[in-house]
């Protein structure tokens, strides 16, 4: 018990002390302005390297403009202009003209065909998801006549699947390149 209230007159007497003492805590911070002349002279160095790499002065504000949308023409003119620089490369190298145009033509028809293939394909499951679908009309007529409403939610369901797995079909119906 001794221990405990030496030890509690020591701390009173701490507080007390620091209370009578008017410490500054916070002191001012000293600046330097040693080395400003010569970071502005660098600056200013640095800036005229600037002007001279672009080739003229830089404007401190840059002019804002909208940001243009591809068209369609313009697409399809870059793919023209990629396609007409492809065929000068074949042609440099020293590939016939003809029979370029004549693969270009084979690989894209069959291309073509898959894709309108699979494109009539998509057009019946949609309709076929869209017949079946939760809440249409094909489910308000089964349920009036007695049936079982979820037989056609099932079939909804595969069918949801079978879009997927055709869809997977669609995405790697190119050949494989071999290594």
């Amino acid at each position: 018990m001794d221990d405990f209230r030496a030890l509690v007159q020591k701390i009173n007497k701490i507080n007390n002390t620091e209370r009578e003492e008017s410490v500054d805590v916070y002191k001012p911070v000293k600046e330097i302005t040693a080395g400003t002349a010569e970071t502005k002279k660098l600056l200013t160095i640095i800036n005229e390297i600037e002007k001279i790499e672009k080739g003229k002065p830089r404007s401190r504000s840059t002019p804002i403009t909208e940001k243009k949308q591809k068209t369609e023409e313009d697409i399809v003119g870059n793919l023209r202009t990629r396609f007409s620089d492809f065929l000068k490369a074949e042609v440099a190298q020293g590939s016939d003209l003809a029979t370029i145009s004549s693969t270009v033509r084979e690989t894209t028809t069959k291309a073509q065909a898959i894709d309108k293939g699979f494109g009539a394909i998509f057009r019946v499951m949609e309709s076929l998801l869209d017949l079946t679908s939760e809440g249409n009309s094909l489910t308000g007529a089964v349920l009036s006549e007695g049936g079982d409403g979820q037989y056609i939610a099932d079939a909804n369901e595969k069918l949801a699947l079978a879009m997927e797995a055709l869809q997977t079909a669609h995405m790697y119906s190119a050949p494989r390149e071999e290594n």
